[in-house]
């Protein structure tokens, strides 16, 4: 939950002028969450072992409008059927590390879990309570998934199909999308 992390950050309580540069940049990601995505480098040749000094090689990036990683993935993190959980300096590279949603890569750019990632993609939109100021309120943001799959019956269960997702193969580290046609591409 990104604001457990902002707390952390503005725990000392500073005047607006004074607010920790990284208490900003928290705040401008609250409306990535569930589409935001950043590449992070955690170790770099010629760290000496053990020791990590961590580099975002990308700035905060976000999906285009209306498009959502789907839900399941990010709230089931480091469970099955989620992303894995790692430790990871956020939003920039000198904050303290936070858990966080990520897809490992080892040093050949093979994927850290062994077997392919899949990210699917839905349409829909993350609305986050304001005060009367147009702040936002600590709160978990509502998630409302509009399109992108569909519900199909797979050995007497419901099971989502989606229409886009990404697969990332574990042995080449490469990224596929995969667009499944829709029903009126099928006529």
């Amino acid at each position: 939950n990104v604001w457990s992390i902002i707390r952390n950050v503005d725990r000392e309580k500073l005047p607006p002028r004074k607010k920790d540069p990284r208490l900003l940049s928290l705040t401008n990601m609250i409306e990535k969450q569930y589409s935001g995505y950043a590449i992070v480098s955690m170790r770099t040749v010629g760290d000496q072992p053990g020791q990590k000094f961590p580099n975002y090689l990308t700035e905060w990036k976000k999906l285009p409008s209306g498009m959502l990683i789907a839900p399941h993935k990010i709230t089931l993190a480091g469970q099955a059927g989620g992303f894995q959980a790692q430790s990871i300096p956020f939003p920039i590279s000198d904050s303290s590390p936070a858990m966080l949603p990520a897809v490992g890569f080892n040093s050949r750019g093979q994927l850290k879990s062994g077997r392919d990632e899949v990210i699917p993609l839905v349409s829909g939109s993350v609305m986050h309570e304001q005060d009367r100021f147009g702040n936002y309120r600590p709160s978990r943001p509502d998630v409302q998934v509009n399109g992108g799959y569909e519900d199909t019956v797979e050995n007497g269960q419901f099971k989502p199909a989606y229409h886009h997702q990404i697969r990332i193969n574990s042995m080449t580290g490469r990224a596929l999308l995969e667009e499944w046609p829709s029903e009126e591409e099928l006529k």
